[in-house]
């Protein structure tokens, strides 16, 4: 199975950064959905949605701008 590419923003850019986390893992999503209609492999298909949510979890905080603690 191919997946899109990981959202290629960088930390900071708003909005454009979270929609392309969005728009990567609703794809990533439908793939996995379609591969499970296929299959029909329940387990499979819960452990690679918690590997996408874990995924898109981590692009999202990618995301985020640092501020500096003072």
């Amino acid at each position: 199975m191919v997946f899109p590419t990981i959202a290629k923003t960088k930390r900071g850019e708003e909005p454009q950064c979270q929609e392309e986390c969005l728009t990567t893992h609703s794809a990533r999503m439908k793939l996995l959905s379609e591969e499970y209609l296929k299959t029909g492999n329940k387990m499979n298909y819960q452990n690679a949605v918690e590997e996408e949510a874990s995924r898109y979890f981590q692009c999202l905080t990618n995301c985020r701008e640092l501020i500096p603690i003072k």
